[in-house]
């Protein structure tokens, strides 16, 4: 009879989670960029001044460009990112409401722990490959 391993597979959950993150991202980030850029345009943002109704159109279209580049980049990358994007969270709970910065905040704490996972999983083969 052969020894069973009893470890668990986190790879899987982890892929998971990354999928979330990455969808909940793109979908919240999207609409706020959306939200913003129409309101930038239409001029109801920000008082009615027009360059800060354009900086707070790119402001509020980071969240998505964050989630991007951390598709692209795992790892440091997702780590890097997914602090970003909770630092947003909290600056724009205010202005943007809960809901959505809790779940632009759900994917960045998402993200770090996919791109921490994936940092220590490299840092372990590179271990074992030396030895």
């Amino acid at each position: 009879m052969q020894p069973t391993s009893r470890s668990f597979d986190w790879s899987r959950v982890v892929e998971g989670a990354r999928l979330v993150a990455r969808l909940l991202g793109i979908i919240v980030g999207g609409f706020l960029g959306f939200w913003a850029l129409s309101s930038a345009i239409n001029g109801t943002i920000s008082g009615g001044a027009e360059w800060t109704g354009w900086l707070s159109a790119v402001l509020y279209s980071l969240p998505l460009v964050i989630v991007v580049a951390a598709i692209f980049w795992k790892g440091i990358g997702e780590v890097v990112g997914g602090l970003a994007l909770v630092a947003i969270a909290v600056w724009m709970f205010v202005p943007a409401g809960p809901i959505f910065s809790g779940a632009v905040a759900l994917a960045g704490l998402l993200l770090v722990a996919c791109g921490w996972y994936t940092l220590v999983q490299q840092r372990h083969h590179v271990t074992h490959a030396t030895a």
